[in-house]
C-alpha cells in the first residue's frame, strides 16, 4: 500500500470506526465487545488489503463488506457468550409462563420466577410472539397474522426475542 493509499485509508477508517461501533451495540454487544469488533471489522479489510491480489469491493461495496465482516463478528460473539452461559430451555418455556395457568407456587423455583420476571419485563413485542410460540404453541403463520407482520419476519423476530430473554436471564 502506498504512502497516500495508507493515510486515505486511516481517514476512511477513523470516519467508518463510530458507525460500525454503534451497530454492534445497536446489535447488542456490551460497549468494549462493540469497541473491539468495530476494530475487528477495520482489521479484516487490512489483512485483505495484504493478501498478493486483495479482491475486496470499491466504494460502497467496500462499505457494505466492512459491516458484513462485523455483523459475522457480532454473531459470532453471541454464539460464543451463548455457549458460555448456557441456553434457555425454549422447549419448557410455556411452562412458565407468567399467565401459565399450570404453574403452581409449589414447583416455583428461582429460574422459573426469573424467567417470567424477565418475560414480563420484555418489550411488548417480544413478550407477545414468546407467548404466543410456546404457551399457545401458534405456528409460524399464525404468529404472523396475530403480531400482523409477514411469516418470513416471525423467526427474526422470535430470535430477538429469545436473545432477549437469554440476556436478561443472565444478569
Amino acid at each position: 500500500m502506498l504512502a497516500g493509499d495508507a493515510q486515505a485509508f486511516n481517514e476512511w477508517a477513523s470516519l467508518l470506526f463510530p458507525e460500525l461501533y454503534t451497530a454492534a451495540i445497536r446489535r447488542g454487544l456490551r460497549e468494549t465487545d462493540a469497541e473491539d469488533a468495530a476494530q475487528s471489522s477495520i482489521l479484516a479489510v487490512i489483512e485483505r488489503l495484504r493478501d498478493d491480489e486483495p479482491v475486496l469491493p470499491l466504494g460502497l461495496g467496500l462499505r457494505k463488506y466492512v459491516f458484513g465482516v462485523l455483523r459475522h463478528l457480532v454473531a459470532n460473539q453471541r454464539r460464543r457468550e451463548k455457549a458460555e452461559r448456557g441456553t434457555v430451555d425454549v422447549e419448557t418455556l410455556g411452562d412458565v409462563l407468567p399467565e401459565a395457568p399450570e404453574s403452581s407456587s409449589e414447583d416455583d423455583t428461582p429460574a422459573k420466577r426469573k424467567l417470567r420476571e424477565c418475560i414480563s419485563n420484555a418489550p411488548a413485542r417480544h413478550a407477545k410472539i414468546i407467548r404466543l410460540r410456546y404457551f399457545d404453541m401458534a405456528s409460524t403463520k399464525e404468529i404472523a397474522a396475530a403480531m400482523n407482520i409477514k411469516a418470513s419476519s416471525v423467526y427474526q423476530t422470535l430470535q430477538r426475542a429469545e436473545d432477549w430473554i437469554e440476556r436478561c436471564m443472565s444478569q
